[in-house]
């Protein structure tokens, strides 16, 4: 939106002493609103009780949209996060003000979501998960008073439509991603070990028991599976009896995450639930194909069969099917690492998501 000359403020919940700064160009444009913001990431780093954590995000959520009136109040668009524009909408609705007011959703629907997660934790036997009450509350009211909604997939802007919502107010603008950091490294040299690899959050929501089940289900003398990523506190998964051959890791960053890709023959995303999960493409990058659900946008990356399978959530024999050809046939395997370099190359990047956010900011602008 700076590059086009349409962005007039920028209302910040990131850190300023994060790790990642704000773009130089966007300095001009940045009002901060990381006060609270600070105090709920040490709730994670800390481990507090998840009550205390939601309660936290909740607070810092209304900081930030509590500091954006007074620039959306003159804006032709009030582009905001869910969950953090309520009040801003409210005003802006009450004044009858021209302001068009769109709401960003990067999961789905906040009702399909929760319902996906109950059910999933019921067949588990987990308890009921732990959802704030205010937060819902006010998602489901910023999504009815929104002009229109972003999402960053088909499944999510589906899972809206199946809420009722008209789909033409409902506009699909992808994640933008930038490869050259995942595409320098020639992969690894073949070995007898059959390597798989997830990264992502431990948590039911990322489907971890499925791909643990498949995982056992292959027939490989030597197969490996390594999950990279942050335990939380509901796995999904009994990470003290693990099956022989499953290595929970931890989070990697930079070289060390590079390398678990290079390293991994296949790489599988088995999500109950996404809006657009982005290790996908980092897997392609390195020439690691991929195997993922349906409910991780992944149609938005790959097409089924070309660097990578689409399979249905919840179905760890679909994951094993797939998992065995390519254990079982290592020139099925060299092709599909080929075919996922090459699906990598066809990754829209940032122009891309320009392209399709101005598209999308117009047409509701109604330019």
């Amino acid at each position: 939106m700076a590059a086009n000359g349409v962005l007039k403020a920028f209302v910040s919940g990131y850190p300023r002493n994060g790790n990642e700064a704000h773009p130089t160009e966007l300095v001009p444009f940045i009002k901060r609103a990381d006060h609270l913001q600070f105090v709920y990431l040490a709730s994670l780093r800390l481990r507090l009780p998840l009550s205390v954590q939601l309660g936290l995000a909740d607070k810092s959520k209304r900081w930030i949209d509590r500091c954006s009136y007074s620039a959306a109040k003159d804006a032709d668009i009030f582009l905001c996060y869910s969950g953090a524009g309520l009040g801003t909408m409210r005003k802006l609705k009450k004044q009858v003000s021209p302001t068009k007011c769109v709401v960003e959703a990067v999961n789905t629907h906040v009702g399909v979501q929760q319902q996906m997660l109950i059910e999933e934790y019921r067949k588990i036997g987990y308890a009921k998960p732990l959802f704030s009450a205010v937060e819902t509350e006010r998602r489901l009211e910023e999504y009815s008073m929104a002009d229109a909604i972003l999402c960053p997939s088909q499944f999510v802007k589906d899972s809206f439509v199946a809420e009722g919502f008209a789909a033409e107010s409902i506009h699909v603008v992808n994640y933008g991603f930038t490869p050259k950091d995942f595409a320098d490294v020639t992969k690894a040299v073949e070995t007898d070990t059959f390597n798989l690899l997830y990264v992502g959050q431990i948590h039911v929501r990322k489907g971890l028991h499925y791909l643990i089940k498949a995982f056992e289900a292959i027939d490989h003398p030597q197969k490996k599976l390594r999950l990279v990523g942050p335990l939380t506190e509901e796995p999904g998964i009994d990470i003290d009896s693990l099956p022989a051959g499953v290595e929970l890791v931890g989070v990697l960053k930079g070289n060390d995450l590079k390398q678990a890709y290079r390293d991994a023959d296949v790489f599988v995303q088995p999500s109950i639930e996404e809006g657009l999960s982005l290790v996908i493409a980092e897997a392609l990058c390195e020439g690691c194909p991929v195997i993922a659900t349906t409910n991780t946008g992944a149609d938005e990356i790959i097409e089924d069969g070309k660097g990578g399978w689409i399979v249905p959530p919840q179905d760890p024999s679909a994951i094993a099917t797939r998992l065995q050809l390519l254990a079982d046939d290592s020139d099925r395997l060299r092709q599909a690492r080929e075919d996922a370099r090459l699906a990598a190359q066809a990754i829209g990047g940032w122009n891309r998501t320009e392209s399709q956010l101005m598209h999308v900011l117009n047409k509701i602008a109604g330019n």
